[in-house]
């Protein structure tokens, strides 16, 4: 985990349960909201963005990504992973 190597990490999440388990199991700095909702505290901003495995679930994903993009600081990062199952991995995986 990027945790573990020393960054500071947050996680959003909209499943209450799953927030409090991740909190209580791991320690985490996790928030309950949706992407779409979630808004930074005040004067937050990010290195880098994750969303792995998220994008296909988001309603509005154009709108999703530029949300993000203004959440990071200058010249930093989004990473948007995400399913091509045309891709050699997903071949190769069956």
């Amino acid at each position: 985990m990027l945790a573990g190597d020393g960054y500071r990490c947050i996680g959003i999440e909209p499943n209450e349960r799953m927030v409090a388990e991740g909190r209580r199991r791991f320690g985490l700095d996790l928030r309950v909201a949706s992407l779409e909702e979630f808004e930074p505290r005040a004067g937050e901003r990010f290195d880098c963005i994750l969303l792995l495995q998220v994008i296909a679930h988001v309603a509005a994903p154009a709108a999703a990504i530029a949300r993000l993009v203004r959440w990071r600081r200058p010249g930093r990062r989004v990473l948007v992973e995400t399913w091509d199952r045309r891709s050699w991995t997903a071949r190769l995986a069956g």
